[in-house]
């Protein structure tokens, strides 16, 4: 699934602003996988995204997106990259889940 970030560039008291016009594909925290959410930290090296009140929440370094709100502009690619690297987290605890799940199957029997 992708993330969609709907933008209007904006120039506040001379400086270059994102206005959040729309945010869509961002999954709620109850939908993740617990590896993803229990990992997560404000530092930056395990970001974690999901989507709450209709913000992105990042625990990152790189904070929240909020629709309708404006960002700097090295703010909001600050969460950009944030948000990237939360997605290809979460894509490679997804591939370590399938692969998993592929090879834990079937029945065993104990016999004490």
């Amino acid at each position: 699934m992708s993330i969609k970030i709907k933008t209007e560039k904006v120039v506040l008291r001379g400086v270059a602003y994102r206005k959040v016009i729309e945010i869509s594909g961002v999954l709620p925290k109850s939908e993740l996988p617990d590896e993803y959410i229990a990992g997560r930290d404000h530092s930056g090296e395990n970001p974690c995204i999901f989507a709450h009140d209709g913000a992105i929440i990042v625990f990152s370094c790189a904070g929240h997106l909020y629709t309708g709100h404006s960002y700097p502009e090295a703010d909001f690619q600050r969460s950009i990259t944030a948000i990237k690297a939360a997605g290809n987290r979460l894509h490679e605890i997804n591939k370590k889940t399938r692969a998993t799940t592929q090879t834990w199957n079937g029945e065993e029997t104990f016999i004490i």
